[in-house]
């Protein structure tokens, strides 16, 4: 199971401007013209669009929670249906299409506004149980340090269930992950 959270603007720092734009038509030749005389009757503008669009810019804040003990469990038969190399490489591709996502944004308008990452700093918590990993949104001023108590508490029940890794870059959070590939595998829920 994969979840995520919108990604919101941090209130006190993230702004959204309009920005007025004109697009000019990329046939000026004669068929343009031709097509332009067709048109007329229905006062149709084919050289110029004219229109505003949103720019935002700020400090974004993203959660997501990632359940991967269920790579391939059937939940109506409650048996796993591959064998722990197909839960492997699924694994993997899982781990690696997350850090695609970050290193690599995609979205609405993208192609006209791609965005300028400038910095990525956060906390990947993960378990080794079936218990869940803490999760707290940046947008609260203590995060990290509720993260860290939270893992704190969840390891007291369960000692050295909760990893905590902090990062301050996208290569930090791409090292995090290349970690998580290279050293562990989804563990299989008892049924």
């Amino acid at each position: 199971m994969a979840e995520f959270g919108w990604v919101v603007g941090v209130p006190e720092v993230t702004t959204t401007e309009s920005y007025f734009h004109v697009k000019y038509a990329t046939e000026r030749g004669t068929a343009a013209r031709e097509a332009a005389a067709a048109e007329g009757a229905r006062k149709a503008n084919l050289q110029q669009a004219i229109f505003h669009r949103p720019a935002s810019s700020g400090i974004y804040a993203v959660v997501s929670h990632f359940e991967v003990s269920r790579i391939g469990f059937n939940d109506i038969n409650r048996r796993y249906v591959l064998d722990d190399e197909s839960r492997r490489v699924r694994y993997r591709a899982l781990l690696e299409s997350i850090l695609y996502t970050f290193v690599q944004p995609r979205g609405a308008m993208r192609a006209t506004q791609f965005p300028h990452v400038v910095a990525m700093k956060g906390i990947v918590s993960y378990t080794t149980e079936v218990l869940p990993a803490p999760t707290i949104s940046p947008l609260s001023e203590t995060w990290p340090s509720e993260i860290e108590r939270v893992a704190n508490a969840l390891n007291r029940l369960h000692p050295g269930a909760v990893t905590v890794r902090s990062f301050d870059s996208l290569a930090d959070f791409a090292e995090i992950i290349c970690d998580l590939v290279d050293a562990s595998a989804p563990f299989t829920v008892a049924v």
